[in-house]
């Protein structure tokens, strides 16, 4: 929790920052002197920010802190559940591949079973046509017999109670040569480090590479490094 003391702090510091942006939105630059107005105004920023940091330092660095302790204790306690619910639900994977495996078995082998018996049905019937004299009719059963599709016979695996499984379409890399150009992406830190060294000698096919100008003021504020990332 952020101390009252922190919190009037912050308070002023907002009024503060509110007056200069009025002020900065007020401020036009179309002669010399205004551009040196304005460089004044930057300096008067810079010593704001440099207030904002030295006012917030300790208590962010409190925070932060506080936070990876509790991140830490939370992952702690996490890991093990997730370790144990991954175990569980490769298990049930496994199962039920060999469920999927063992009811297309049972639906193949019921298949079997059901050709055989139309087969020797066909045979029957084609043997007493024969016998009476129904040659061509004999012929037309047991070709009729013969090419009649293996009858379809599903067999569902075991469900189970709370647990569905569904298809999760993934991929894996076999040729990064034949990936399509659209599917690819540009390594922008290894560019930015290049450019950054080399300047105008940095040649990269495909790529162009400039200089712009930027303002550069010199003051007191320097920005802080970034945190470290919160969750």
């Amino acid at each position: 929790m952020v101390n009252q003391e922190v919190m009037s702090i912050v308070k002023e510091e907002s009024r503060s920052i509110a007056e200069l942006r009025e002020t900065v939105e007020s401020m036009q630059i179309t002669t010399a002197e205004e551009a040196e107005r304005a460089t004044g105004m930057i300096q008067r920023i810079r010593i704001r920010q440099q207030a904002v940091v030295k006012t917030l330092h300790e208590p962010i660095q409190a925070a932060h802190a506080a936070h990876k302790h509790m991140v830490r204790i939370r992952e702690d306690l996490l890991a093990p559940l997730r370790d144990m619910e991954q175990t569980l639900k490769q298990r049930l994977t496994e199962w039920h591949d060999a469920e999927r495996r063992r009811a297309a078995a049972e639906s193949a082998r019921i298949a079997e079973e059901l050709r055989r018996q139309m087969e020797e049905t066909a045979l029957r019937e084609a043997a007493s046509l024969e016998s009476a004299g129904l040659r061509q009719e004999a012929e037309e059963a047991l070709n009729l017999a013969v090419s009649a599709p293996p009858p379809a016979v599903p067999v569902r695996p075991v469900a189970v109670k709370g647990t569905t499984f569904r298809k999760q379409w993934t991929w894996e890399l076999v040729d990064a040569d034949r990936v399509p150009r659209e599917y690819l992406c540009l390594d922008v830190s290894k560019i930015n480090a290049v450019v950054k060294a080399l300047g105008d000698q940095a040649e990269i096919p495909g790529i162009r590479v400039y200089a712009r100008d930027i303002v550069a003021v010199r003051g007191l504020y320097q920005p802080p490094p970034p945190e470290g990332d919160h969750e």
